[in-house]
């Protein structure tokens, strides 16, 4: 119920800034809503196969979006969001 919540709140604010998150927009709204039932992850970009000339300004655009939600986090979050975790049914860390 937790991660429908944040997709409710993180959604919304991506649309609203179309403008400086464009070429990150498609791919953040699809980590929040297309989860493997098999491996038990969301799904992740895979920026190599990004057409090159996206590719920096989706790698901007993230730093940017990643400062912006660290910002916001408490100091114990931030630590937990920036640590090394195994996740999936294959432990991917």
């Amino acid at each position: 119920m937790a991660g429908f919540r944040q997709i409710q709140l993180v959604d919304p604010h991506c649309l609203s800034r179309g403008k400086e998150m464009w070429a990150i927009l498609p791919s953040v709204t699809r980590m929040g809503h297309d989860i493997d039932p098999i491996q038990c992850m969301h799904w992740r970009p895979d920026v190599d196969a990004m057409p090159e000339a996206l590719q920096s300004f989706w790698k901007v655009q993230s730093r940017a979006f990643a400062k912006q939600l660290l910002m916001i986090c408490t100091p114990s979050q931030r630590s937990t969001l920036l640590g090394i975790h195994e996740l999936g049914t294959q432990k991917v860390r």
